[in-house]
């Protein structure tokens, strides 16, 4: 053999455990380098799998991945989406995923069988031949989820994630089967929670191992005060729970709400991360619920001037807690948008002072944020320092393209510079791409000398929503 081919000839167990720690796209560069390399990669290739209806090489993909077993079974992770039309003959076969022993997660997108014949196929392959299948997501789309026989048991996850107002919900049946394994629960979206509707039945269910909670965002409610006791009596059934999410948006004056003469000092005790609104807050420091104060993420959202005296409340109740001033002493993740515009109506000048004073604020109450996220006007470069000089042990700052790229410049150095001598510990700053686009985000990674000046500003992208392991939060 001659010697220029012999780093080619390499054992496939080692190949394929290199594989392994390679990303998709550079599956996808190492594939084609030679034969040894394409047969040992694409067993890794389709791990995931994202199949669309409207793709017009479906089903080309469909037939390769059936008729190699191999590439099958190690399927971990499949999204499959329906788009309009939808005919009587399904786009993918119900029983597609016979062989996927390994298949961890499922989101649909849209429910690919309209047929009940096809139904009760796909949901006994995904019974039978899918043993370790833990994770299932849905969002709404062209063709109705089964409202009944959909009872998939042995899951861990289960989400539903809608940009419509959730009256039906199709779910409760496979919560049902799986309440005693289920630990993460999931809607995204607006909720109506009515009397006798599929979401009143939901929160009369107990889940014995849950640890994860995100209820949604409330849009419309027979009776608010009934809907607050029902959510707050359902959470407290719940002492297990990590993660806590009371909504994510504001669409009308409701949101969920805790009932204080509910809670008690002792009230969710394995607490570590709560989603929601400043009046949550106030309730619970007022309250004396003592997890709060140990909690590591904090994620607070509609954050508008109309608000702002709902901010200072929370921070008033949070430095009266128990008559001495308390703070978030371990919260290391925070999230605070405010709700500004950022398109050619917005308006020309600096971000407010009141922006500011309720940054200074959070950075006394929370004095060890490493990392943050959140939603600004444009700065320049001193507005970006004195925005968020205050938080000593930043190391990564996440906002949207336009709140840097507007006052930047054409010198990252230059921007970074003065934030970088006040705050030390800062490696990168994420710039998100804009919703619903297929651009990528724009990653600033800052390096420092031996003297910890910094030294350089590099430029890099990133595709998904972890960006350098700063989770997006849905």
């Amino acid at each position: 053999m001659p010697a220029r081919e012999s780093h080619f000839i390499l054992p496939a167990e080692v190949l394929q455990e290199s594989f392994s720690y390679l990303t998709r796209q550079e599956l996808l560069n190492a594939i084609p380098v030679c034969r040894s390399f394409a047969t040992s990669g694409r067993l890794f290739l389709y791990q995931s799998i994202d199949l669309r209806s409207d793709d017009p090489h479906v089903d080309c993909t469909i037939s390769l991945l059936r008729s190699h077993r191999k590439i099958t079974v190690r399927i971990l992770h499949a999204t499959l989406t329906t788009r309009p039309p939808v005919g009587a003959r399904p786009w993918i076969n119900p029983d597609f995923f016979v062989h996927s022993v390994n298949l961890k997660s499922l989101e649909l997108r849209g429910f690919p069988y309209p047929l009940q014949n096809d139904q009760d196929i796909f949901n006994r392959t995904l019974r039978v031949g899918c043993p370790k299948l833990e994770s299932f997501t849905y969002r709404p789309g062209v063709v109705t989820f089964p409202e009944s026989g959909f009872g998939l048991a042995g899951l861990k996850c289960v989400s539903w994630q809608s940009e419509l107002a959730t009256i039906e919900l199709r779910t409760t049946p496979m919560m049902t089967a799986s309440i005693e394994s289920l630990t993460h629960i999931s809607f995204t979206g607006r909720i109506v929670h009515r009397t006798g509707k599929p979401y009143d039945d939901f929160l009369m269910l107990r889940f014995p191992n849950l640890l994860s909670l995100a209820l949604g965002s409330l849009i419309h409610t027979n009776s608010e005060e009934r809907t607050n006791i029902a959510i707050t009596e359902f959470i407290l059934a719940h002492p297990l729970i990590e993660h806590l999410s009371l909504g994510r948006e504001k669409p009308t004056y409701m949101f969920f709400q805790l009932r204080p003469n509910l809670l008690q000092p002792d009230s969710l005790p394995c607490l570590k991360s709560f989603e929601g609104f400043p009046e949550n807050v106030t309730v619970m420091a007022s309250r004396k619920v003592r997890s709060l104060f140990k909690i590591t993420s904090l994620s607070l959202r509609s954050c508008t001037q109309s608000t702002f005296e709902d901010v200072t409340a929370m921070f008033e109740a949070v430095k009266t807690a128990d008559n001495t001033p308390m703070k978030f002493e371990f919260v290391k993740h925070l999230r605070f948008e405010f709700d500004v515009p950022l398109s050619h109506r917005m308006r020309s000048h600096v971000t407010p002072i009141g922006h500011r004073s309720l940054m200074d604020e959070f950075s006394e109450i929370c004095p060890i944020v490493s990392t943050w996220y959140g939603r600004l006007l444009p700065m320049y470069a001193e507005e970006f320092k004195e925005m968020f000089e205050m938080y000593e042990n930043l190391e990564t700052i996440s906002l949207p393209k336009p709140s840097l790229f507007i006052r930047m410049g054409t010198s990252p150095m230059e921007y970074f510079l003065p934030l970088s001598r006040r705050c030390c510990k800062l490696k990168r700053v994420i710039a998100r791409k804009p919703p619903y686009t297929e651009l990528e985000d724009c990653v600033f990674m800052l390096t420092r000398d031996a003297r910890d000046e910094l030294e350089s500003v590099t430029i890099e992208t990133a595709w998904d929503g972890s960006t350098f392991g700063i989770q997006n939060p849905t």
